[in-house]
């Protein structure tokens, strides 16, 4: 959830203290701590989650994350050409807010029964 939050965060702010350098380098150094925590932290939750298909998951988790990156960058140029950077912005802010709001209320029923039984 922080994950999301420093990402988010980072977007969102991006417009409006990224007018200088010092703006723009602190925000691009948050947004890109979170973006390279995010492998880390899902693969700690599929070992929570799923310890034993973590071997099955982790090729599909690395596949997905690489057509994500590529579609985002399809689509983000797309709007940066038609739209501008602001509706880009806003628009992974708000994504991102989706994203974490998806967490916060699915994340709850998520349980590791095999961690709670004795070996």
């Amino acid at each position: 959830m922080l994950v999301a939050l420093m990402i988010g965060v980072s977007t969102a702010l991006f417009p409006y203290f990224a007018t200088g350098m010092t703006g723009a380098a602190m925000l691009i150094a948050l947004w890109g701590f979170a973006f390279g925590a995010f492998p880390a932290c899902a693969s700690i939750w599929m070992f929570v989650v799923a310890p034993k298909d973590v071997e099955r998951g982790m090729p599909l988790f690395v596949a997905m994350f690489q057509v994500i990156i590529a579609l985002g960058s399809f689509f983000g140029g797309q709007i940066v050409d038609q739209l501008g950077t602001a509706v880009l912005l806003s628009l992974a802010t708000a994504l991102v807010g989706c994203g974490f709001a998806t967490v916060l209320v699915l994340g709850r029923n998520v349980s590791n029964r095999l961690a709670v039984q004795p070996c």
